[in-house]
């Protein structure tokens, strides 16, 4: 169905049967949560084992014009040049015969059906098993568009484009084969610097905001950089609605300035549904998002340059599971407490989405398929410190929902309430999950030098 086609139909279900209070049928006695945690079940003990490791970077700049995704106030038009160039990079981690491949993409949102492509045409060429493929979106909000099947995605990011759409997955493809088939002998650290002047709570003023910027480097065994996993939960909106120059905002000026050293650096967007970036001040928005991804990169390497020598492993622990979860009724909102009858939602929105898990060394890294809370991370990363580990968050992983949110929040005007599809109780349904494959995990495992 057309997008126009799909409109039409809102408006006639919305003047034909009105419009419904919130269904507020507590999400825990719903068939669905059980299922859910069943899914969470299927997460068991990482392998432990030495460490092999294995980067890459592919531009996937357009070649011809085409929307920029992440204002629906660009109204689809097309780009009108590129003022930085776009990449998707990957980092591969092999322990004993477990593989993570993790992908950081220069886009607004990774999407099912972007996954589904990608891995479908890396396990053409190797045997990758779909649980250890994670792809992310550093959530430039002046990337790429027109990639994006459905009708309230394209609000966004532009009509969808099936040649845009196969350039875009064959290189990130590419970006994933070529760090796999790279993979050599390496040792990682895990550090963790911070950024509290260059991040704000925008929903709740003065409200909760997440300093962290934590962050995985990847050696050779002869001591040369090979990678960066770095990640912060602020949106990538420092370039605004009336910029059309395709760029990759501030999370790709940080991974430029890192990989001055000759390695592969992978941003990831952390929780940052309530969070925004506050970059430093700057004669114009271009600079201002190189002057921010500039001193984020100063603060990890920093930090990095002060890591014992024993923070630095030749082996560890390492696994990934992607969990296939049913979702909530979806529930999209005409009024804080009013929404459209399902069957009307149903239109936009699937039905299931997924959790992606990762462990390496003693950090549990959680994929999730929606803009965040910080908030709700900061209560994961409780969570996960119970166990003796510590949580890192990729935002906009495997695929996209929306927003999720506290539930106190959920009946307010805010946009991050208007833009929570799934119900009042979204938040404490993926904490449960979440909780029971922490529990899964369990504690680490120490592992030789």
């Amino acid at each position: 169905m057309s997008g126009l086609a799909r409109a039409a139909v809102i408006g006639v279900g919305c003047g034909l049967i009105g419009c419904l209070p919130i269904d507020r049928t507590p999400v825990e006695t719903t068939p669905m949560f059980e299922r859910a945690l069943a899914e969470a079940d299927r997460v068991g003990p990482p392998a432990s084992g030495r460490v092999r490791a294995g980067a890459a970077r592919e531009e996937i700049t357009p070649s011809s014009p085409v929307p920029l995704a992440g204002y629906g106030n660009r109204l689809g038009r097309p780009a009108r040049g590129v003022h930085d160039r776009v990449f998707a990079r990957a980092l591969a981690l092999g322990v004993a015969e477990r593989v993570v491949i993790l992908v950081s993409v220069d886009l607004l949102a990774i999407t099912d059906d972007l996954t589904a492509a990608v891995g479908a045409l890396v396990r053409r060429d190797a045997p990758i098993p779909t649980d250890s493929l994670i792809v992310t979106a550093t959530h430039t909000h002046s990337g790429p568009g027109a990639v994006a099947r459905r009708v309230w995605e394209s609000f966004a990011a532009g009509e969808y484009d099936e040649a845009a759409f196969k350039a875009l997955t064959g290189r990130i493809a590419r970006a994933a084969l070529s760090a796999y088939r790279r993979m050599e002998p390496a040792t990682i650290a895990w550090g963790d610097a911070e950024a509290p002047e260059r991040i704000r709570n925008r929903m709740i003023p003065g409200g909760f905001a997440d300093p962290a910027v934590p962050f995985l480097a990847v050696r050779r065994i002869d001591g040369r950089p090979l990678a960066y996993l770095v990640n912060f939960s602020a949106h990538a909106t420092v370039l605004k609605a009336d910029n059309f120059m395709l760029s990759g905002d501030f999370p790709g000026a940080f991974e430029r300035s890192l990989e001055r050293d000759g390695s592969v650096a992978l941003y990831t967007a952390g929780a940052v549904a309530d969070q925004t970036a506050s970059p430093p001040a700057a004669a114009d928005t271009f600079l201002a998002a190189e002057a921010m991804g500039d001193d984020l990169a100063r603060r990890v390497t920093a930090a990095l340059t002060a890591l014992p020598a024993s923070a630095w492993r030749a082996d560890s622990e390492l696994g990934s599971w992607r969990l296939n979860v049913p979702l909530p009724m979806a529930q999209v909102k005409t009024s804080p407490r009013r929404r459209l009858p399902a069957p009307i939602a149903d239109l936009f929105f699937d039905r299931r989405t997924s959790l992606a898990l990762a462990v390496i060394g003693d950090r549990l890294l959680v994929g999730v398929p929606c803009d965040l809370s910080a908030e709700i991370g900061a209560a994961w990363k409780a969570q996960a410190a119970r166990l003796g580990r510590r949580a890192v968050i990729l935002g906009f992983a495997n695929d996209y929902v929306g927003y999720v949110i506290p539930g106190m929040y959920y009946d307010t005007s805010h946009y991050e309430a208007r833009l929570s599809f799934n119900g009042p109780d979204m938040d404490r349904y993926l904490t449960a999950v979440v909780a029971r494959a922490f529990e899964r995990v369990g504690r680490p495992v120490r592992t030789g030098p």
